[in-house]
């Protein structure tokens, strides 16, 4: 199995969520990690080893909460005014999830987590979209946030939910 730099993986992403952020669209073509790996394949690959690996869980979490606010600094840099709507319709776009969130953004609902649809872990195991939102809020508030999962596809819920702390 051919191993996939993460310097690889985060300008692929750049380059869909540059994308997205300037066409207001998904680009026609799927990103590719090299050949045969697009993002569905990388998420198989990391959900399903951080449901057992502590460790590979962690560094999942940590490595989305480095993506996140490397995109919510592009965003700002670019002069969008809005960097926490782009980043949450992202997620809707392109199919990881329905987000719903209050205003305050202290409790976010991800129903169809692409992340945990279909396992069964009987425990909250969204590591990257925890991750994803941590990144994104404490570039936003400019201060160490943390999200914690209360709910989970992977734990028998009906949503995925995260509640800032």
């Amino acid at each position: 199995m051919r191993r996939i730099k993460v310097k690889d993986a985060l300008d692929a992403l750049s380059r869909i969520i540059d994308t997205y952020h300037k066409e207001g669209r998904l680009p026609e073509e799927r990103e590719q990690l090299g050949a045969d790996h697009d993002f569905i394949g990388l998420q198989l690959r990391t959900s399903l080893p951080s449901a057992n690996d502590e460790r590979f869980a962690v560094n999942l979490f940590e490595g989305a909460k480095i993506v996140s606010k490397r995109i919510h600094s592009h965003l700002t840099d670019t002069g969008e005014k809005s960097p926490i709507e782009v980043m949450l319709g992202f997620v809707d776009a392109s199919k990881a999830g329905r987000i719903s969130y209050n205003s305050d953004l202290k409790k976010i609902r991800v129903e169809g987590s692409a992340e945990s649809f279909g396992l069964s872990t009987g425990k909250p195991s969204c590591r990257f979209m925890r991750g994803y939102l941590t990144g994104m809020m404490e570039a936003n508030l400019n201060k160490p946030v943390e999200y914690v999962e209360t709910k989970c596809l992977a734990a028998k819920d009906e949503f995925c939910e995260f509640e800032r702390i």
